[in-house]
């Protein structure tokens, strides 16, 4: 009973399930991680999506700020990589109960899931190969996605390296 939804994705159902795992790469791990033959687990799946929340800047009192040095070698150390983004903050007002934050923003990390992607997963690939192969079908990481709020001005630093942090980040891919 607890692997019902594959047999329905098999026949041509369209089958929505949630699994705990930290992203897309884990996600498809944790369905090979059931007690069915890979085949049968990767055969009808066809993306994966992993989602964050990042606290959402108050539109009415968020300012532009530099970067601090602080921050860029933070960025830089969750990113593996130097990073220079314009950053805001929020300053707190009425309208957001002075916490500078309004809402919350998704991140995304989205991997479809090829015949390529499927070979890879069933005989075992590392977590290199798989990244660079799902890189080729349009995949980037969380941190590559946590990026853009930050960039637009929608998020601030802290919540970016909140987010990572909570993650072991390496040139910019989750790794385990």
């Amino acid at each position: 009973q607890r692997y019902q939804f594959f047999g329905g994705s098999v026949i041509g159902r369209r089958v929505l399930a949630g699994v705990e795992a930290p992203d897309c790469l884990g996600a498809y791990r944790t369905l090979l991680g059931f007690d069915l033959p890979p085949v049968l687990a990767l055969s009808a799946l066809q993306g994966v999506i992993a989602t964050r929340l990042v606290g959402q800047l108050c539109e009415h009192c968020r300012r532009a700020t530099p970067l601090t040095e602080a921050d860029a070698r933070r960025l830089s150390d969750l990113l593996g990589r130097p990073i220079a983004v314009p950053t805001h903050v929020g300053e707190g007002c009425a309208r957001c109960r002075n916490t500078g934050y309004q809402g919350r923003r998704l991140v995304l990390e989205v991997a479809t899931c090829t015949n390529e992607i499927r070979d890879a997963l069933s005989r075992g690939a590392s977590t290199a190969d798989l990244h660079a192969l799902m890189r080729k079908e349009g995949w980037r990481s969380f941190a590559e996605a946590a990026l853009a709020p930050l960039e637009e001005g929608a998020t601030s630093v802290q919540e970016v390296v909140r987010l990572l942090g909570a993650c072991t980040v390496i040139g910019g891919d989750l790794v385990e």
